[in-house]
């Protein structure tokens, strides 16, 4: 009987988690699409008692000094978007965590400050 139950709960835990990563999935393809992505954080509820929070934040890879690109002159704008998808479990919460980079195309309506340039 302790078999079955536990098995039970871990099909359970499963598809709860499996229902966090489309939901995840779906909240990542849309940041982004249709609008530019500014950093700052978000969050929202869900289909059922799932709830959201997205912190958007800009991404500088880090290059190495052999790299033709100076720092800050890139041809795409890097975001790095961190997801965590939250619903209630039993007495507790559960939660998992999504990370994604995102590129854009560089905003032409704010000027491109060199590194090491004055002003």
């Amino acid at each position: 009987m302790q078999i079955a139950t536990a098995g039970l709960r871990q099909t359970r835990i499963a598809a709860e988690q499996t229902q966090a990563a489309l939901l995840a999935q779906s909240l990542l393809d849309l940041h982004g699409v249709g609008e530019r992505l500014q950093p700052g954080r978000s969050s929202g509820r869900l289909e059922g008692d799932y709830s959201w929070e997205i912190e958007v934040s800009p991404y500088e890879p880090d290059l190495q000094s052999a790299s033709p690109l100076a720092p800050g002159l890139s041809a795409v704008q890097l975001f790095k978007l961190d997801l965590t998808i939250r619903w209630p479990a039993g007495r507790g919460e559960r939660s998992e965590r999504f990370s994604t980079l995102r590129a854009m195309s560089p905003d032409p309506n704010v000027p491109v400050n060199p590194a090491g340039a004055g002003g």
